[in-house]
């Protein structure tokens, strides 16, 4: 993936009489036409005020070089501005151009900042780097965790990281994974860190990430760093790009798989780890209505153990019939393995 960045002009005299932050919309809807230039013409005297939605789409212009010559150097320094002032998918970009020429450490910092504020490309590099134990400490549970919350936001590298995770996690990590994982969608303390999580900010007025591309992966969780590129808040193509290469994100070192333990019976899927039993029957609603194919004839079961409270549901006559309803249930993004219950 490759970053661009934009210069801010002094256009505010020709905007004086224009409403606060319209000028950044207009830009949006004119990037969405093609109209580069224009959308840059009307983002540079909000970038030049410090708007930190305009400092990003300048950012994305210049990453990208449309309406503006393509300038890493100048990207860099409008994401900068605009990561500077809490600007979530800004922090992220930054965090992976600093990675890029080998800033790790920095550009950890500012995915920690981004996925504060629930950015799925800075959850998916936190994913990684902690199950590599790479700038970061290894933690496998935090790891699953950060990876969870990136595949539910859709991003599709996280989804074939996080099935490699799932094979490679023993079933007490992957419970304390889904248990963090919860914490981060609730907004309880997350328990690695103690720390509330915020709600996302709304972004109306920087241009979308779009989905990223990743280069075919050796091993587990990410073989590059999600890409981004200014699109429309109605996400139409664009071009999807990738900025680090395999050999410049390690990969994951995968454990072998724990293989089931065969039986005659007794078995069960297990769908999640959460604090109160409450939310462990709303998931399980919420999992009926989405995918009635998968689990219709299922009963829910909620096994409580420590503090947490296990979804569960079954039963199955053996691993193999218990391990082919998760794959089902993990081939849409959702987290799943088989467990006895004898």
């Amino acid at each position: 993936m490759r970053h661009g960045l934009i210069t801010a002009t002094a256009f505010l005299s020709l905007f004086v009489s224009v409403p606060a932050l319209a000028g950044v919309k207009e830009g949006v809807v004119k990037w969405q036409a093609g109209d580069y230039k224009g959308a840059v013409v009307e983002w540079m005297p909000f970038a030049a005020k410090g708007d930190p939605d305009a400092l990003f789409n300048m950012g994305q212009a210049y990453k990208l070089g449309r309406g503006v010559p393509l300038d890493k150097a100048k990207a860099e320094d409008f994401y900068r501005r605009a990561a500077d002032k809490g600007h979530a998918p800004a922090q992220s970009n930054l965090g992976i151009l600093l990675a890029q020429r080998g800033e790790k450490a920095e550009a950890a910092a500012l995915w920690q900042k981004a996925a504060a504020k629930r950015d799925a490309r800075a959850q998916y590099m936190l994913g990684v780097l902690h199950f590599n134990g790479d700038t970061l400490p290894k933690n496998w549970p935090l790891a699953y965790a950060y990876m969870t919350q990136a595949n539910n936001a859709g991003l599709p590298q996280a989804g074939r990281a996080l099935a490699t995770m799932t094979a490679s996690l023993s079933p007490a990590d992957r419970a304390s994974g889904s248990e963090m994982a919860e914490a981060m969608t609730t907004g309880d303390k997350l328990a690695a860190s103690g720390k509330p999580l915020p709600a996302p900010r709304k972004l109306d007025n920087a241009i979308a990430a779009d989905k990223p591309q990743e280069t075919a992966p050796k091993a587990a969780a990410a073989a590059a760093v999600p890409a981004t590129a200014p699109v429309s808040p109605r996400p139409v193509a664009a071009p999807a790009r990738t900025i680090v290469s395999s050999a410049e994100i390690p990969q994951p070192r995968t454990a072998a798989p724990t293989a089931a333990v065969s039986g005659g019976g007794g078995w069960r899927i297990q769908l999640g780890a959460f604090s109160q039993e409450a939310r462990a029957r709303e998931a399980w609603t919420a999992l009926r209505r989405e995918h009635p194919g998968i689990v219709s004839g299922l009963e829910p079961a909620y096994s409580v153990g420590g503090n947490m409270v296990r979804l569960q549901a079954g039963s199955f006559a053996d691993a193999a019939e218990a391990n082919a309803v998760c794959q089902r249930l993990r081939d849409t993004g959702r987290a799943c393995f088989a467990v006895h219950t004898n």
